[in-house]
């Protein structure tokens, strides 16, 4: 759990404190499901200081890494042949037996967790949740018709998918996604189909650039991490080495909540970039699909590093006042979930 709340940092025993110590230590930790504002937040860093009377500082550690001394940027074409004479990855449609209850108004757990064996465990979460994760969505907005009591009753769910042997992998969330449709097809009675509709949306716009150009020959990365220790709470950065300006616009979607459709290029900058953007979230506790933290062992870079805020700008302030680029609202058609029909889940 601590590890979670310090990304991928490693922490070494700098203290000196000899044997072993009995100690309790209350901590906030990031939950991509949860609202913001749902409790009040104590870092890792402020607890350990408080509670404990000890301080965890960042500083260079060595680290084994794996060194990749050369690599092709484009891999080799497939022999011919191959695609055809491989078997097509298809999952299973529905789930091979699941039950559906109202939580425990008591039940304060929140998780949807896939588990060995192909099953699927939902605990105490709101239907709206579930119709997402149904759809691969984190964006309210693209599913639209539903009843107000997907975002007010809670439900556990237990579901198993048809046996594929003991030795078969566990199902991710994506593949699970077609079953937990099929499911609420079946108790949920649900209907739907696909529309163009307007929404807002933002594009990134040349304002006046204030990136390094970058070396053609570098590796492609761009990797998200927690702001340095002593940031204000909420505030992260993205790093990134050789990215051309619509790779940058893919990445900004759900970097805050107005950023909930794709971001569109408008930039006319051609080639790769190097630069740095430090922003705040508003509250780690958000709604945003979990992101990559980037690689362990990253090689060191000259990157530009951008400055951190002393109260955290938002991605627009930051895109704006640190790259001199800008996000600017506009309507524009984006494919829409309709949910036609959508009724309380059926008795198991």
């Amino acid at each position: 759990m601590i590890g979670s709340s310090l990304s991928s940092k490693r922490v070494v025993d700098e203290t000196g404190l000899k044997g072993n110590w009995n100690l309790d230590l209350r901590y906030s930790i990031q939950m991509g499901f949860m609202p913001a504002g749902t409790e009040d937040r104590i870092s890792i860093y402020d607890a350990v200081e408080k509670q404990l009377g000890l301080k965890l500082e960042e500083k260079p550690v060595a680290t084994p890494v794996i060194v990749v001394d050369s690599v092709n940027r484009k891999p080799t074409d497939n022999p011919p042949g191959v695609a055809e004479a491989l078997p097509p990855n298809t999952g299973p449609a529905e789930f091979e037996v699941a039950v559906i209850r109202p939580t425990d108004p008591d039940a304060r757990a929140m998780r949807i967790q896939p588990q060995p064996g192909g099953r699927l465990l939902v605990e105490g979460l709101p239907l709206r949740m579930v119709v997402n994760t149904a759809f691969n969505t984190y964006n309210n907005d693209a599913i639209v018709g539903l009843p107000q009591f997907v975002d007010t009753d809670r439900f556990n769910i237990t579901a198993k998918a048809p046996s594929a042997g003991p030795s078969a992998p566990q199902l991710d969330m994506e593949a699970m996604a077609p079953m937990l449709r099929a499911l609420l097809v079946d108790r949920c009675r649900m209907t739907y189909h696909t529309e163009d509709r307007p929404v807002s949306a933002y594009s990134l716009e040349a304002a006046k650039p204030k990136m390094k150009k970058a070396d053609p020959a570098s590796r492609i990365f761009c990797k998200r991490d927690s702001a340095p220790i002593g940031a204000a709470q909420g505030v992260q950065q993205l790093t990134c080495q050789n990215v051309t300006m619509a790779q940058f616009a893919e990445r900004l979607q759900n970097t805050a909540r107005e950023l909930n459709w794709p971001v569109a290029d408008a930039t006319g900058l051609e080639g790769g970039w190097d630069f740095s953007v430090t922003f705040s979230t508003g509250s780690p506790m958000t709604m945003m699909p979990p992101r990559p933290a980037g690689e362990p062992g990253q090689p060191a870079s000259d990157v530009p590093s951008a400055s951190v805020p002393a109260g955290g700008n938002t991605i627009f302030e930051a895109v704006e006042k640190q790259l001199g680029l800008k996000l600017e609202k506009q309507k524009r058609l984006q494919p829409v979930m309709v949910i036609d029909r959508f009724e309380k889940p059926s008795d198991n």
